[in-house]
C-alpha cells in the first residue's frame, strides 16, 4: 500500500487476503518493508518474528460429539433407526454458516456402514452460530432390516465456504474409533455387540 501525505509520522493500513484453511491453530507474523515508489531500495522494515503486535492466531475449531439412539446407546435391528449425534463445538466464527457432515463407521472393519441401498449412511446439518461455542445435532435415519449386529462410530467434519475460492474448506473434525461417546450399537435379537478395541 502507499501512504498518503508528506508527513514524517503517518500511518498506512496493509490488507492481506489469504487462504488460511491450512493454517488452523497456527500463528502468522506480518513482515513489512518500506520503499520509495518505483524503487527497489528498502528504506525501513519491521520483521520481528517475536513481535506479538504483528502476530495473529488462526482459530482452530474443536468438536466433541455424543451419539445416541432414542437417548440410549443400543437399538434392536428390525426397522427404521434414528441416531442423533450431538456436536459440542468451540471456536467457530459467529455469523458464519458452517456445515457439519457425518458418516457412520463400522468399529470392527473401520469401513463406512452401508444402508440397505448399498450406500454409505451419511447426514449433515447447517448452523450459523451467534456465539463461538455451542451445540448442533446431526440426525441419521436408516432402515436396519437385514443388517448385521454392528458397533457404530459416528465421524463428523465441519466445513465452511472459503471467501476466496468459494469452495468448502474443512475446518474441524472428530473421528476417533476409541471414543465411546461417538459409539452406538445396533443388535439382532439374541446377539451381543462384537468385541472391538473400544
Amino acid at each position: 500500500t502507499k501512504p498518503k501525505g508528506a508527513y514524517v509520522d503517518t500511518k498506512a493500513e496493509v490488507k492481506f487476503t489469504i487462504d488460511a484453511s491450512a493454517l488452523a491453530g497456527k500463528e502468522i507474523v506480518a513482515f513489512e518493508e518500506l520503499r520509495k515508489d518505483g524503487d527497489t531500495e528498502v528504506i525501513a522494515n519491521h520483521k520481528d518474528i517475536n513481535d506479538k503486535d504483528q502476530t495473529i492466531k488462526v482459530a482452530k475449531p474443536e468438536l466433541k460429539t455424543k451419539a445416541t439412539i432414542g437417548g440410549k446407546k443400543e437399538a434392536t435391528i428390525g426397522g427404521e433407526i434414528t441416531i442423533e449425534d450431538t456436536i459440542s463445538y468451540k471456536g467457530l466464527k459467529p455469523g458464519v454458516e458452517y456445515t457439519f457432515k457425518g458418516k457412520l463407521m463400522n468399529a470392527k472393519t473401520k469401513q463406512p456402514v452401508k444402508g440397505t441401498d448399498g450406500k454409505d449412511i451419511v447426514a449433515e446439518t447447517k448452523v450459523k452460530p451467534d456465539k463461538a461455542d455451542g451445540v448442533a445435532t446431526v440426525t441419521f435415519k436408516f432402515n436396519s432390516k437385514g443388517m448385521d449386529t454392528t458397533k457404530i462410530v459416528v465421524f463428523e467434519e465441519a466445513f465452511v465456504v472459503n471467501d476466496i475460492t468459494k469452495e468448502p474448506n474443512k475446518v474441524g473434525s472428530h473421528e476417533d474409533f476409541t471414543d465411546t461417546d461417538q459409539t452406538v450399537g445396533i443388535v439382532k435379537k439374541g446377539e451381543r455387540l462384537p468385541n472391538t478395541s473400544i
